[in-house]
């Protein structure tokens, strides 16, 4: 039975990249719509921040650096997931319905 609808979940990493195009060829195969979930937890980052400063957390710089980090790999990831559905000469819209990035 093939698929309708496609959700996979997204990340910087090779492994994620690799995720990616297994799901492009899935829904390429079965005519699928595919979805991007790409979570972006602050929480982690709270905890490298916690770890730099062991005392009241009074240095939000790293914080916000940490943040901008994680923000601009989403970014990046971001753009990979949306030129898999492109029309261009490097990717010839190899998804056959449309592709979203859903970003919490």
């Amino acid at each position: 039975m093939p698929f309708k609808d496609l959700l996979v979940h997204l990340d910087a990493s090779r492994q994620g990249a690799e995720r990616l195009d297994y799901a492009i060829e899935w829904a390429t195969r079965d005519r699928a719509h595919l979805t991007g979930l790409y979570t972006l937890d602050l929480a982690p980052t709270l905890a490298e921040l916690a770890r730099a400063y062991p005392g009241p957390v009074e240095h939000f710089e790293t914080y916000v650096q940490l943040r901008t980090t994680a923000v601009d790999r989403a970014k990046e990831v971001e753009g990979r997931f949306h030129g898999a559905n492109s029309s261009s000469a490097e990717h010839p819209g190899r998804l056959s319905g449309p592709a979203y990035f859903l970003f919490s």
